[in-house]
């Protein structure tokens, strides 16, 4: 009702929720005693991504393999 009435925002009831931060999980994190932890989802998509766009058997420096991945996150 607060964040409504008071604040004017709206609230979609569906997504929204109260409870203790240790059982919400928000963009794949959740802070538990003051930690962020990243869920196992986000990781295995992160690793995922990692081992695409980097070669399997390749001769080249680990400076010249991780060009593509930090080119994909000046990107975004």
């Amino acid at each position: 009702k607060f964040i409504e009435n008071k604040l004017k925002l709206v609230v979609n009831r569906e997504k929204s929720q109260v409870a203790k931060s240790r059982f919400v999980k928000f963009l794949g994190m959740t802070i538990i005693a003051g930690c962020l932890l990243i869920s196992w989802q986000a990781v295995s998509k992160a690793m995922a991504k990692t081992r695409e766009l980097t070669p399997r058997s390749t001769n080249e420096s680990i400076e010249e393999n991780k060009k593509p991945i930090i080119s994909i996150k000046a990107i975004n």
